[in-house]
C-alpha cells in the first residue's frame, strides 16, 4: 500500500521538482538548464513513469538495507552482552527431546575446573518439556551473577525477577516465547514434570535473537530437582584476568575424550562465526539489490527511448535552429540526470518508511524480535549516487541516438 501510494504521487512530486529546479539549473547551464527542468515536467506520460520505477527500485533497497544494518548491529550488541564467559564447551551434534543427549560428563567439568587459571565454569541443560502453553525449550543455567547480564530484560524488574529464578519460584522466559504463547510478566507457566505439575511465576521476559521460538530459563538446581536429570548440554569457563585463553582452550582440548563432538571456542571466536553465520544469510539481498536495480534501469532505459520517438520533432527543430550534437547531448544527459536525481530524493522517505515497516513491525510479528531502527547515512548516500548514476547510464544510448538524428529526417514529417 506504501510503495503504491507513493508512485502514484510520483508524477505530481516531479512536477513540483520540475519548477523548483528550473532557476536552480539556469544558472549555470542558462537555457539548456531550463529545458532540463521543464521537459521534465512536460513529458510526465514518461518521466514520471521512469521516476516512479527507479524511486520504487531504490526505495526498497533502502529498506532492506536499513533493516539488515538495523538487525546486524542488534544481533552484534546482544552478542557481546550473551557471551559473558571467556570459553565455551559444546556439543553441536547433540539432539534435544524430553531426554535429550548429555554429551558432558560430570568428571570432565571436575577436570577443567581444577585447570590453572579457570575461575569459574558454569553448565546448561537443554530439554523440551510440556507446559500450559504447550510443548516449549526449555533450558536449566548453572551461572553466577557475572552471567546474569546475558538475560537482559525487555520487561520486568530485574532485582525481583532474579531473586525469584534463584529461589525456584519464578522463570524467565525469551521475548519471542512471549509473543508467541502470549505470557506476560506476571503470569503462571505450569511445567509437566516427573514430579507432577509445576507452577511458576513469570518473572521476566528477556532479550534473545538466538531462535524465533524462544525458551524459558530456569535455575539448574530447581530443574534437577523436578526432572532427576543431572545431564548437562554444555559448559562455559571463566578464566582469570592476564591469562591466555589460547592456551586454556588447548588444556581443555586436552582433556576431551578420544573422538568426541565437543568443541572449545572462545568468546571472540564464537561471536566472529555467529556473524559470519548472519552475514552469509542476507547475502541474498545483495542479489536483490542488482536485480532491482538492472529492472529500474531497464524501465528508465525504455521510458526514454520512448520520450526519444515523441520528441524527435521538437529535437530535430532545435537541430536546425543552431544546436549543436553536443549541446543536445548535453541536454538530455542533464535531463536524465535530474531524473535520477529526483527519483533518488523521493526514494529517501519511502525506503525510511519501508526500514520501518520491515525492522518495527514485520520482524516484530514474525519473530516476536524487537530491533531499533538505525539510520545508517552511508547507505542512504549510495542510494542517491546510484539513482543519479543509473538515470545517466540509462540517458547515454537515447541521448547519443538523439543526438545523431539529422534535422532534415526529424522535420521530415512536419
Amino acid at each position: 500500500g506504501i510503495l503504491l501510494g507513493c508512485a502514484l504521487a510520483t508524477p505530481a512530486a516531479v512536477r513540483l521538482a520540475s519548477r523548483a529546479a528550473t532557476p536552480v539549473l539556469a544558472a549555470p547551464l542558462g537555457l539548456f538548464g531550463r529545458l532540463a527542468a521543464r521537459g521534465l515536467a512536460g513529458n510526465l506520460s514518461r518521466t514520471g513513469v521512469a521516476v516512479a520505477a527507479l524511486m520504487l527500485a531504490l526505495a526498497v533497497t533502502i529498506g532492506i538495507g536499513l533493516m539488515i544494518q538495523s538487525f546486524r548491529g542488534t544481533v552484534e550488541r546482544w552478542l557481546r552482552s550473551s557471551l559473558p564467559a571467556d570459553l565455551y564447551l559444546t556439543d553441536p551434534t547433540a539432539g534435544s527431546g524430553p531426554a535429550p543427549a548429555s554429551p558432558i560428563e560430570p568428571g570432565l567439568l571436575e577436570s577443567i575446573a581444577d585447570l590453572p587459571g579457570i575461575t569459574r565454569v558454569n553448565t546448561l541443560r537443554r530439554a523440551e518439556v510440556d507446559s500450559s502453553v504447550g510443548e516449549i525449550a526449555l533450558v536449566a543455567l548453572d551461572m553466577d551473577e557475572r552471567s546474569y547480564g546475558a538475560f537482559a530484560l525487555a520487561r520486568g524488574d530485574a532485582s525481583r525477577a532474579w531473586v525469584g529464578y534463584r529461589e525456584g519460584t519464578a522463570v524467565l522466559i525469551s521475548e519471542p516465547l512471549a509473543f508467541r504463547t502470549g505470557l506476560a510478566v506476571g503470569d503462571e507457566l505450569v511445567l509437566d514434570t516427573p514430579s507432577g505439575p509445576a507452577s511458576h511465576r513469570v518473572g521476566g521476559v528477556f532479550y534473545d535473537y538466538s531462535t524465533d521460538r524462544g525458551y524459558a530459563l530456569v535455575d539448574l538446581w530447581r530443574y534437577r530437582e523436578l526432572w532427576r536429570d543431572d545431564g548437562i548440554t554444555a559448559a562455559s569457563a571463566f578464566v582469570a584476568p592476564g591469562r591466555d585463553l589460547d592456551l586454556a582452550a588447548e588444556r581443555i582440548r586436552a582433556l576431551l575424550p578420544s573422538g568426541s563432538a565437543l568443541e572449545v571456542r572462545t568468546q571472540a571466536a564464537l561471536r566472529e562465526q555467529s556473524l559470519v553465520v548472519f552475514d552469509r544469510t542476507f547475502r541474498i539481498t545483495a542479489v536483490l539489490r542488482t536485480l532491482t536495480t538492472v529492472v529500474a534501469l531497464i524501465g528508465i532505459l525504455g521510458a526514454l527511448m520512448a520520450h526519444q520517438l515523441e520528441r524527435t520533432a521538437e529535437l530535430g527543430l532545435l537541430r536546425a535552429s543552431g544546436m549543436t550534437r553536443r549541446q543536445l547531448w548535453l541536454l538530455v544527459t542533464t535531463q536524465t540526470g535530474l531524473m535520477g536525481l529526483v527519483a533518488g530524493l523521493l526514494a529517501l522517505p519511502v525506503g525510511l518508511a519501508m526500514a520501518a515497516m520491515t525492522t518495527l513491525v514485520i520482524n516484530q510479528r514474525s519473530f516476536g524480535w524487537t530491533i531499533p531502527l538505525e539510520v545508517e547515512p552511508g547507505i542512504l548516500a549510495q542510494a542517491l549516487l546510484l539513482a543519479v548514476a543509473t538515470a545517466i547510464l540509462a540517458g547515454v544510448l537515447p541521448s547519443a541516438r538523439m543526438a545523431a538524428t539529422s534535422p532534415a529526417e526529424a522535420l521530415r514529417t512536419e
